[in-house]
């Protein structure tokens, strides 16, 4: 494997900045292709801030095949990635990933998946108000059943219902990645999930689009093979948006 970092040369000419503006999410994931050819790659965008400036973006990518050189638009370093790692081994990680959870849905023969933030949060509602998920109101809005328990539930307020969403939710967050460490070769330690965002793909349709949620912390390695299978696959859905690459290095 190979991990590189993309970063934009400058100046861009105007078209090639408005390419990369109006395509998004899918124009970075096309422009990022071109180094690449048809082989499997996974990539995370960082903003390094500097004073007087907006920021530069910089493109990590774990890639099976090394870039091509001569690109045009990015300046690229690479190196191997071929960590050895042992059981019990600390390592502090990142990841910006896609957390979801697939439900049934009555009527439905396959699930559909959900996004665990406001999943959570429907279902935590919905159990505050009683409201079973086959109930034909369970499918109205969140916003609506937040009014519905402030005004039939005792004891709620506005500062305590939200309060008590954000605790459910974090909780959710962190299970979600327990989850894949109990299958994919180890623990978390410490784990702190925040910066929740909604990523519009308009090229997809009006309402499409899916969530982020950064992670970071300290992990202990319980099986170094299947951690290392998982991290060059990358964790959870939309890698090609720049989600499920794992940033790692020592603890300490």
């Amino acid at each position: 494997m190979f991990l590189s970092k993309f970063s934009l040369k400058t100046p861009l000419h105007q078209n090639q900045l408005q390419f990369i503006l109006t395509q998004q999410v899918y124009g970075l994931h096309r422009l990022l292709k071109q180094a690449f050819d048809d082989s499997f790659y996974l990539f995370r965008e960082e903003v390094v801030q500097s004073v007087g400036s907006s920021g530069q973006r910089l493109y990590y990518v774990l890639s099976t095949k090394e870039p091509k050189p001569n690109n045009i638009l990015f300046n690229i370093q690479s190196k191997r990635f071929e960590p050895h790692l042992m059981i019990d081994q600390h390592l502090e990680f990142r990841l910006r990933a896609n957390p979801t959870v697939s439900r049934k849905t009555p009527g439905k023969k396959n699930s559909i998946r959900h996004d665990v933030v406001m999943d959570t949060q429907r279902q935590h509602l919905m159990q505050l108000l009683n409201i079973s998920e086959a109930s034909t109101i369970s499918k109205v809005k969140k916003s609506e059943l937040k009014k519905r328990v402030l005004a039939e539930v005792n004891g709620y307020t506005v500062r305590d219902l939200e309060t008590e969403l954000k605790s459910v939710t974090e909780t959710a967050l962190k299970n979600w990645l327990d989850s894949k460490a109990e299958k994919h070769g180890f623990q978390c330690l410490s784990c702190q999930a925040d910066g929740y965002q909604w990523q519009s793909l308009p090229e997809k349709g009006r309402t499409a689009g899916f969530s982020t949620v950064d992670y970071q912390g300290i992990l202990s390695v319980t099986d170094p093979q299947a951690f290392l299978a998982q991290l060059y696959k990358g964790f959870g859905p939309s890698k090609a948006f720049g989600c499920g690459l794992m940033m790692i290095r020592p603890a300490w």
